[in-house]
């Protein structure tokens, strides 16, 4: 079987969903696999990304040869390679957990980060203007101001998902970092 790449490419209807038709299920199975049973959400989940992923990135790379249909197993092989990548990191994290309190190790709890960014918010705008990444600014913007979920940010910014979920959180832990400098200048200042 192939696939035709500039109809892929161009988003033409039949294409993309023949493509889906054939790869939905496995690509749930090859990330459930890795996760194992108990997580089929999250393998679902981190499946459809792979898919979406490609369609929006990586099928602009593909370059076939001779014709504009490519070998189905090459893209199958690449997009099992992801998800098992994907899978196995996220079990990693899920195994790094507390089972205390279900909070993953080094992370403090939403009421803490919120508390804090009601405190700080003040340095907010100054800190986000000192990030260097225009997009970075934009996603955080369409994110936090205009309450967007990564899809609909990735499509904006004309990225995948997955990219822009990394853009934020390492946007988010350099507002975080200046946001403390800036909290901690501050208090020095005033005492």
């Amino acid at each position: 079987m192939a696939w035709n790449i500039p109809k892929l490419r161009g988003r033409e209807k039949v294409a993309l969903e023949a493509y889906y038709a054939d790869l939905t299920g496995w690509s749930g199975h090859v990330a459930l696999s890795a996760l194992g049973r108990g997580n089929e959400s999250a393998a679902d989940e981190i499946a459809s990304i792979a898919l979406s992923d490609f369609l929006a990135v990586y099928v602009h790379r593909v370059e076939p040869r001779g014709s504009d249909d490519i070998d189905r197993r090459v893209v199958v092989r690449f997009i099992g390679l992801v998800i098992a990548r994907r899978a196995h990191r996220l079990a990693k994290r899920l195994r790094q957990s507390d089972p205390l309190d279900d909070q993953p190790q080094g992370v403090e709890s939403v009421e803490t980060a919120d508390e804090d960014f009601l405190r700080f918010r003040e340095f907010v705008p100054g800190c986000l203007e000192r990030l260097r990444d225009p997009k970075a600014k934009t996603a955080i913007t369409l994110k936090y101001a205009r309450d967007l979920d990564n899809p609909e940010i990735g499509e904006r910014l004309s990225v995948s998902q997955q990219y822009i979920g990394k853009l934020i959180k390492k946007s988010l832990e350099l507002l975080r970092k200046c946001v403390t400098l800036r909290a901690r200048e501050q208090h020095h200042g005033h005492a």
